[in-house]
């Protein structure tokens, strides 16, 4: 506030106007540089779904075998009283 009243030599209620009408210029700037931006959507058939298969699972599946999971569940599941069948 200070650095304003010097910079602006200006008493402390005359920044808080000077703020308050300098908020409303920026406010009233901001609004015009606002505009509307229309999106067509095309209605043509949908692509080949991939509802019929799970994507998700072959990733799952990949990165199961790829970090040995399989292997790690055969070795400690027994060890530690526990059975899974993630395959």
């Amino acid at each position: 506030m200070e650095h304003l009243m010097a910079m602006l030599n200006l008493s402390e209620e005359e920044v808080v106007d000077w703020a308050q009408n300098e908020a409303k210029k920026l406010a009233r700037l901001e609004n015009q540089n606002c505009c509307e931006i229309a999106i067509t959507l095309a209605t043509t058939p949908d692509l080949p779904s991939l509802h019929s298969k799970n994507v998700g699972y072959l990733f799952l599946k990949e990165t199961y075998y790829l970090l040995g999971l399989d292997r790690v569940c055969e070795t400690f599941g027994p060890m530690h009283g526990l059975s899974s069948n993630l395959s």
